[in-house]
């Protein structure tokens, strides 16, 4: 009988083990930013580094499946949805043309019916600026950027941007990463984007 607990705590043991072997570990980076900050940007890249430390889960996200319709070089409609790309060059807005990044990735994949000029009129301030979130009519998107001091891996680049909603003053940060298991020293940013899949997107913090 004894034998057989013993037996039976070895192999949850080992299972617990396992388990944790497979958890999500914090990102290595190439730099560790420490303070003291001697600027502003200085400062955001290393929220920037805590944030991928405290936040990061890897999960692969699908890619847009819909018709992708460009308008003007720097508006990109999703169905109903729409991003305005600003200051990006023609390789980064692969991002947005293979639909990577698109707009339901933030404000889902709902239809919200358009209101009247009077129904708005009767909402709150609160409301209709969820009211105009969730349309998703007018994404604005700029400050696109790879973060190369985030990753140390061929196969992995990390980026961040801001996103604007509709009649938004302040820009939220957004940060994202690409993984492409293909890469290697010699890929393209290009290439790398073509055969890449998203891995990790979220939400940071309002730019002030």
């Amino acid at each position: 009988m004894k034998l057989s607990i013993l037996f039976l705590f070895l192999f949850l043991l080992m299972g617990c083990k396992s388990q944790s072997d497979v958890e999500v570990k914090n990102p290595v980076f190439k730099t560790e930013l420490k303070r003291p900050f001697d600027n502003q940007g200085e400062q955001e890249d290393y929220r920037a580094q805590e944030f991928f430390k405290n936040e990061y889960k890897k999960l692969t996200y699908a890619i847009y499946d819909g018709p992708i319709i460009e308008k003007a070089a720097t508006e990109f409609i999703y169905d109903h949805k729409t991003f305005r790309v600003l200051g990006v060059n023609d390789t980064l807005k692969l991002i947005y043309t293979k639909g990577i990044l698109y707009p339901q990735l933030i404000n889902g994949y709902t239809s919200v019916a358009h209101k009247t000029n009077k129904e708005l009129d009767s909402l709150t301030v609160i409301q209709r600026y969820f009211y105009e979130l969730n349309r998703g009519d007018d994404l604005r998107v700029s400050n696109l950027e790879e973060l190369k001091f985030l990753s140390d891996s061929l196969t992995i680049k990390r980026f961040r941007f801001w996103l604007f909603a509709q009649k938004d003053s302040n820009p939220k940060v957004y940060f994202f990463e690409l993984t492409n298991e293909k890469a290697k020293e010699t890929t393209s940013l290009k290439d790398f984007i073509e055969n890449s899949k998203l891995t990790f997107f979220k939400a940071g913090w309002i730019i002030i």
